[in-house]
C-alpha cells in the first residue's frame, strides 16, 4: 500500500514582535502545518496570537488557526489582538517599568522644566540629591529645649497645683501676721517668703499711677489681679500642708499615705462645711452664680460631695473678690464672739 502523501496546510498570519511603522502596515508570515506538527506546537501558536489553546484533538486546534487566518472581515479586531500581543511581549521582557516616584525637594523631570524650577536652578544651581532626611524628633527636641520656659531660672517657684491642698479660710489681712506661739511654729521655706515678696511687689505696682492708655492699663491690672489671687491661694494651700508635714517630722515620724489621705478628707470636709455655712445650706444661692450646679440627663442638679464642693469653694475664694471679702468679715465676727 503506497504511503500517504504528506499533509501540508499554510496559513497567512500577522508576524509577531513587529513595530507598527508610519505606513501602519502589518507584515504577514506564512505558517505551515504538517503531519509531524505536534499538539504542543499548535497550542504555542494559538497562545502567541491570544487564542484559546484547549481542545480535544489536533484537528480542533488546526480549525481554530484556519478560522483566525481566513477571517478577513475582522481586520480591526485582528489589529487589536496584535497590539495586545505586543503589549504582553513587552511586559514579559519588562520594557514597561513603573515611573520612579519623585523624592521630596527633587527638581527633575517635568518639574525641572517649569518656570519656578528654572529660576531655582539659575539662582542656586543644581540641588544635590539627598540620601536621607534628618530626623524630625531631633528638631522637636531642640525646639523644646530652646524655648524660653525651658531656660534655667534663679528664682524658686511653686509648681504645686492649688487644688491639691486645703484652705484654712484665713482672710487676706492675716497673711502677714506673726505665727502663733504653739510648738508647730517652724520657719516656712524660702519659697513662701519669695512668693510673698512677689505679691507685695505686684500690689505696689497696682497702686502706682499708670500713664498709659486706659484700655491697656485696665487689661494689665486685671491680669495682675488674677495672678495675685492665684499666688495668695497657693500660699494658703502650701502653708496648711507644710505646717502639717513639719509637725509630723518634728516628732520624728514620716507621714504615711493613710495619714495624708485622712488629712485631705478632713480638709475637704471643713471646706465644704464652710461653703454651706456661707450660703446658709443653700448651694443654689443666687450669690453662688450657679457655681455648684451642673446638668445631667437634661436636669439641673447641685453638687453634694464634699470634695467637689470644697474645690469649688476654694475657687470662689480665689477668684471672687466679693465672696472673699464677705467671708473675711464672717471670720472676723466669729473670732470676736
Amino acid at each position: 500500500m503506497p504511503p500517504s502523501a504528506p499533509w501540508v496546510e499554510e496559513f497567512t498570519l500577522p508576524g509577531l514582535n513587529q513595530t507598527l511603522g508610519a505606513d501602519r502596515l502589518i507584515k504577514e508570515v506564512q505558517l505551515k502545518i504538517i503531519n509531524k506538527t505536534t499538539t504542543k506546537e499548535l497550542q504555542a501558536y494559538l497562545g502567541s496570537y491570544g487564542l484559546p489553546i484547549s481542545g480535544p484533538n489536533k484537528g480542533v486546534l488546526v480549525d481554530r488557526l484556519r478560522t483566525y487566518a481566513n477571517d478577513r472581515e475582522q481586520g480591526i479586531g485582528r489589529k487589536k489582538n496584535i497590539f495586545r500581543i505586543l503589549h504582553c511581549f513587552l511586559l514579559r521582557f519588562r520594557l514597561f517599568q513603573p515611573r520612579v516616584k519623585r523624592s521630596r525637594g527633587d527638581l527633575s523631570g517635568s518639574r525641572l522644566n517649569t518656570h519656578s524650577g528654572k529660576r531655582i536652578v539659575s539662582q542656586f544651581g543644581q540641588i544635590e540629591p539627598e540620601t536621607e532626611y534628618p530626623s524630625k524628633r531631633v528638631a522637636a527636641a531642640a525646639a523644646l529645649t530652646s524655648a524660653p520656659w525651658a531656660m534655667p531660672s534663679g528664682q524658686d517657684q511653686i509648681t504645686e497645683p492649688r487644688t491639691s491642698g486645703g484652705c484654712n479660710h484665713t482672710p487676706d489681712e492675716t497673711l502677714g501676721a506673726p505665727p502663733s506661739s504653739d510648738g508647730n511654729n517652724e520657719r516656712l521655706p524660702t519659697k513662701i517668703s519669695a512668693l510673698s515678696s512677689q505679691v507685695a511687689a505686684l500690689s505696689d505696682l497696682i497702686q502706682r499711677p499708670q500713664h498709659e492708655e486706659p484700655r491697656k492699663t485696665d487689661i494689665r491690672l486685671r491680669r495682675i489681679e488674677r495672678e495675685i489671687k492665684g499666688m495668695k491661694s497657693q500660699i494658703l494651700g502650701v502653708h496648711s500642708g507644710i505646717s502639717a508635714l513639719l509637725a509630723t517630722e518634728s516628732r520624728g515620724e514620716s507621714p504615711s499615705s493613710t495619714a495624708l489621705k485622712e488629712a485631705r478628707e478632713s480638709q475637704e470636709k471643713s471646706d465644704a462645711a464652710a461653703a454651706r455655712r456661707f450660703f446658709h445650706d443653700n448651694l443654689d444661692h443666687p450669690d453662688a452664680d450657679g457655681a455648684f450646679a451642673y446638668t445631667k440627663t437634661g436636669q439641673r442638679r447641685i453638687k453634694e460631695k464634699d470634695s467637689a464642693v470644697a474645690e469649688i469653694w476654694r475657687e470662689l475664694l480665689a477668684n471672687n473678690a466679693e465672696i472673699a471679702r464677705r467671708w473675711a468679715e464672717v471670720q472676723r465676727a466669729h473670732r470676736s464672739t
